[in-house]
């Protein structure tokens, strides 16, 4: 099965969203810019991390994750600094196998609220209508298999919807500095 890849692409002028990836796997997706787009966005839904996926995001879109992203069991995914993951209502990030977020403290991954404008820009095109809080997303669930995934420089923000922010069986998660 081909597995999508999107590299350093730049959508203009598109009437919704730039890449809209349902059902699918991702394997790489480096540096994708847009503007004057419906949404400026990635948008993921039920979507799932394949191989040995790379994912850097550094000056390029937001990733929006509709629902539920997934990373597999056996699989591994290196996402880099500067990458930015924007959760809607009650969505979700759950990983079964090795998530590593390799970030500096001065460029991090960001996983935020679709509300979030602070972040990526006002990626749902509302302005200041919607604001975000506490508990706008699910969170980052790591479960069993996970247990080589490192977070490090990350900036995690409006989860615990479910009741967590984060959900960790064993995993590093490092403080910046």
């Amino acid at each position: 099965m081909e597995v999508p890849r999107a590299d350093r692409n730049n959508f203009v002028g598109n009437s919704r969203y730039p890449i809209y990836l349902q059902n699918s796997l991702i394997e790489k997706v480096l540096q994708n810019t847009g503007s004057d787009n419906g949404f400026n966005w990635i948008y993921l839904t039920q979507s799932q991390l394949d191989g040995s996926s790379i994912i850097d995001g550094k000056n390029s879109l937001p990733f929006y994750v509709f629902d539920a992203l997934r990373l597999r069991s056996g699989q591994t995914t290196d996402v880099y600094g500067g990458t930015v993951f924007k959760f809607g209502n009650n969505a979700r990030f759950d990983v079964d196998g090795t998530f590593n977020a390799l970030a500096t403290p001065t460029d991090p991954v960001y996983f935020t609220s679709i509300k979030d404008d602070s972040i990526g820009g006002d990626t749902n095109s509302d302005g200041s209508v919607t604001t975000p809080s506490r508990g706008d997303w699910n969170g980052i669930s790591f479960n069993y298999g996970s247990d080589n995934s490192v977070i490090k420089n990350a900036e995690i923000e409006y989860g615990g919807g479910a009741g967590a922010n984060i959900i960790t069986g064993e995993c590093s998660l490092e403080k910046p500095g």
